[in-house]
């Protein structure tokens, strides 16, 4: 069931429209538009800080040049490390999937670099960023390394984001080998924590929206984990 349940969705998420690098912009000032931020029209939230956006380029709070600080510009992050699946020119379309890209932080997406997702023993913290974010020593059992823990009420959200890239992107990538991941499929580890994270910050009426949106008005495509929570709990490993 575990394989045939995930080839089932596979077949149904994986051909999506690939929408081109530069049209991500608009994009993110529409998918989350409905998201709170600072009260300011057109601006975006970022998943890693505290701050908000301007979802353009070459202007104040807008995309990332050069940086000293939180909150001076945000990057187009890919929250599974386009590093993971060989680069940019090798994601097979996830190098610009919108269920992949989200606004973050210059300084904190620096920070977290391609560390695993995992949560963080509060001992070793070695930053913290202004929304919770934190880099240090992981707590997740089965790793010793460092990892990088998103702030609790978007744990969810990338947890659901990491399963949709793991089936979506399955026999796409052939690369690479990582502590939490190897080709599109998520280590044992991680994948038990991110299991935990999907259960404690379910799905909210903000992520179906954005989920609606990305299916309606750019890909064509849905996130199953989103729409069907439950699906998570059907397979036995991604």
């Amino acid at each position: 069931m575990n394989e045939e349940l995930k080839s089932q969705l596979h077949t149904l998420i994986s051909n999506h429209v690939t929408i081109p690098y530069e049209a991500v912009w608009e994009a993110f000032a529409d998918i989350y538009s409905h998201y709170p931020c600072d009260g300011s029209p057109g601006h975006i939230p970022d998943i890693y800080s505290a701050h908000c956006w301007v979802p353009k380029k070459n202007t104040a709070h807008g995309e990332c040049g050069a940086y000293k600080k939180e909150g001076d510009c945000f990057n187009r992050e890919h929250m599974w490390p386009k590093a993971w699946f060989g680069g940019f020119e090798k994601g097979a379309g996830a190098q610009t999937d919108l269920f992949e890209l989200a606004p973050s932080d210059g300084r904190v997406n620096q920070e977290r670099g391609d560390l695993p997702l995992g949560n963080v023993l509060s001992r070793s913290v070695t930053y913290r960023s202004s929304n919770g974010c934190r880099v240090g020593t992981c707590a997740s059992p089965g790793h010793s390394g460092q990892c990088f823990e998103v702030t609790d009420s978007l744990k969810g959200d990338l947890a659901r984001a990491y399963f949709y890239l793991s089936v979506a992107y399955s026999g796409l990538w052939h690369c690479c080998e990582g502590e939490g991941v190897s080709g599109s499929h998520i280590k044992k580890w991680m994948d038990a924590e991110l299991r935990v994270w999907h259960v404690e910050d379910p799905v909210d009426e903000r992520e179906r929206e954005r989920n609606e949106k990305v299916f309606m008005k750019y890909q064509h495509n849905r996130n199953p984990f989103i729409d069907f929570p439950q699906l998570v709990m059907q397979i036995e490993s991604f």
